[in-house]
């Protein structure tokens, strides 16, 4: 049951672990299933046939490829066609986009997770990839080559995790599918009255998803590819929220908030309408959502009773090998051996530099300050960040935006904030949603917006996709970028909330050193298979060493998902120092960050030479 979408929320930022000093997971790239593959039969059957009428292929080898923007045009129309949810978020404006002719439009479903589309999907990537290496890239135009660069990570890191099919969890705490299938509804654009008739179908669809994944479930089970029980029980948690009656169901309330809201289509529609889409959606929910979901949590009851607590992937068959590809798939060039280095020694230089500044540490100081020299409304504190920010990088001005504070109905408990991706033709649809109930203070609030906002992930967005980028690039871009640049920024978001360079360096210190702390805990638990006792062991250094249960089940349930956002930084701070040290006194700050934002979210490895050009190193 491979991939469904590449419909992207950034920024999905799960809460701190209670008493762990701000140990912090962030999940920012959703991907509604396991991968970045879709699977559409028709659409694969037609495209496979074509590849193999019109190319020939040997090896690595075809004769007459298609021009690069030709084939990532295709590979862009593939990921619309596996969803419906995709095709919305990216394509605001489809009666004016620029389709080819005999594009069809998805119809509204979530795809087709079956083993069938899965190898459909995987024989296309493969054909994909054989064409794409045709082309010499020594004899490319910079933007053919960026394009080159891109469409040979997706293919090759989506191919290496083809043996480890069955190793992804869709029912992971926070981020299988029975949490992503609400938060695309929940966050669903109403643009047309057609898109309220979409949306029911939408909802239609949820039993025959939570099937697929069933089955898979099951399959991974009869393999011996058992998840944690603690991460069991927490996705069951998560699912019983969809069975709650339709008089307070989220997916009824959120529904009908919209209904009543007489904004976009809903103000067209008459009393009597909105009462019949009200009356559909609740006899939907009551038929067909909680009932499935009902039975997603029966099939992970019976799983939790056939696993235990202490159990980590790093007990499935050729463990460190998958763990290798997991980390290539997210952007990163080091292997897992090597990053474990690199985060034992960061760890080190984050603390010491962290204690240099009790700012680091005095929670109600950080606020005193936020309250100080930040609005106190979420949209104005998004303009503030938006205007302070070409202080240190390139100016792309007002970009619109809305931020919406979740109701308390809509509440999910683990998350903060997160920032969808504008859609492709129409980059001024910015939308972020904070969950306020899960936010303490000024502070924090201000580090959740400007990480989703500016200088974070809206800006980076925004300004690739003010580059005239190939669409694909812009759906493609790897989680170690974007998460890595994201916290990378957060110690410009301290300066615009008016600490000084050695406070905002000494709590952007503090800050990191949690988050590469729980990374090497993640490569512990997931790489190394440390115990329990043994991660309580390593924390107790840091006199955490009592939550050390609390976070062994926390990283094995979402099985490498820190390590972008502990690894990825680490990068970009080291990238910052050698281009200070090259150019001493010449340094300008804003052409430094021009140089790692002008090609979008690159594996490392090219952002790494992209800055070495520009240094000439």
């Amino acid at each position: 049951m491979k991939g469904l979408s590449k419909t992207r929320f950034v920024g999905k930022t799960k809460g701190a672990t209670k008493g762990a000093t701000k140990l912090i997971a962030i999940v920012l790239t959703i991907v509604l299933i396991l991968s970045s593959l879709y699977g559409c039969n028709s659409v694969f059957d037609k495209l496979i046939a074509e590849l193999k009428q019109n190319q020939t292929i040997t090896g690595y080898t075809v004769e007459n490829p298609r021009p690069l923007d030709v084939i990532g045009e295709e590979l862009f129309l593939v990921y619309l066609s596996g969803d419906f949810s995709t095709y919305h978020q990216l394509i605001a404006h489809p009666e004016s986009y620029n389709f080819p002719a005999g594009f069809v439009a998805p119809e509204p479903t979530f795809g087709d997770f079956s083993d069938e589309a899965a190898l459909e999907a995987y024989e296309y990537f493969e054909a994909l990839l054989w064409e794409v290496k045709s082309h010499d890239p020594s004899l490319l135009s910079p933007n053919d080559l960026r394009l080159y660069n891109y469409l040979i990570f997706e293919l090759e890191s989506t191919l290496a995790l083809k043996p480890y099919y069955y190793y992804g969890d869709p029912y992971e705490p926070s981020m299988g599918i029975h949490m992503e299938i609400p938060l695309v509804l929940l966050t669903f654009e109403f643009r047309t009255t057609q898109d309220i008739d979409d949306y029911l179908k939408l909802i239609a669809d949820i039993p025959r998803v939570l099937d697929q994944a069933n089955d898979f479930a099951n399959k991974r089970a009869a393999d011996g590819l058992f998840p944690n029980r603690a991460a069991i029980e927490s996705a069951i948690e998560e699912a019983e929220v969809y069975t709650a009656p339709v008089s307070n169901n989220i997916l009824v309330t959120s529904f009908e908030n919209s209904l009543n809201s007489g904004k976009g289509p809903f103000a067209r529609l008459t009393a009597a309408e909105r009462n019949n889409y009200a009356d559909k959606n609740r006899e939907l929910v009551r038929t067909l959502v909680i009932p499935a979901y009902q039975n997603a949590i029966k099939m992970l009851e019976d799983l939790a009773r056939k696993t235990d607590y202490e159990k980590s992937v790093a007990s499935y068959p050729n463990a460190k090998k998958y763990c290798a590809a997991k980390m290539r798939a997210k952007g990163f060039y080091q292997s897992p051996e090597d990053a474990i280095a690199i985060l034992d020694k960061a760890i080190d230089d984050l603390w010491r530099q962290a204690a240099t500044n009790n700012a680091a540490f005095d929670w109600d100081l950080q606020d005193r300050v936020a309250k100080k020299n930040l609005p106190a409304d979420a949209t104005a504190m998004v303009e503030f960040f938006n205007m302070k920010c070409t202080e240190h990088f390139p100016d792309i001005g007002q970009r619109p935006f809305i931020v919406k504070s979740a109701s308390d109905d809509e509440v999910m408990k683990s998350i903060l904030a997160f920032y969808l991706y504008a859609p492709v033709d129409d980059l001024t649809e910015n939308r972020m949603v904070y969950y306020s109930q899960n936010i303490s203070n000024t502070f924090s609030l201000g580090t959740t917006l400007g990480h989703e906002s500016f200088p974070g992930h809206l800006y980076q967005y925004n300004y690739f996709g003010l580059t005239q980028s190939h669409p694909i690039e812009q759906l493609i871009g790897t989680t170690a970028y974007a998460e890595g640049y994201a916290i990378y920024s957060g110690y410009y978001t301290l300066l615009y909330m008016g600490f000084s360079e050695e406070e905002a360096r000494a709590i952007n210190a503090s800050n990191v050193f949690f988050r590469v702390l729980e990374a090497r805990i993640d490569l512990g638990v997931n790489y190394q298979g440390w115990t329990v006792k043994q991660t309580s062991q390593y924390l107790s250094k840091w006199g955490i060493g009592s939550y050390g249960e609390e976070i062994y089940q926390g990283v094995a349930s979402n099985p490498f998902v820190s390590v972008p956002y502990g690894l990825a930084p680490l990068e970009f701070m080291e990238l910052l120092s050698v281009a200070e040290a090259k150019l001493g006194k010449t340094f300008d700050i804003i052409e430094f960050h021009t140089v790692i934002l002008k090609d979008g979210g690159l594996p490392l490895e090219l952002l790494r030479k992209n800055v070495y050009d520009w240094l000439r190193l």
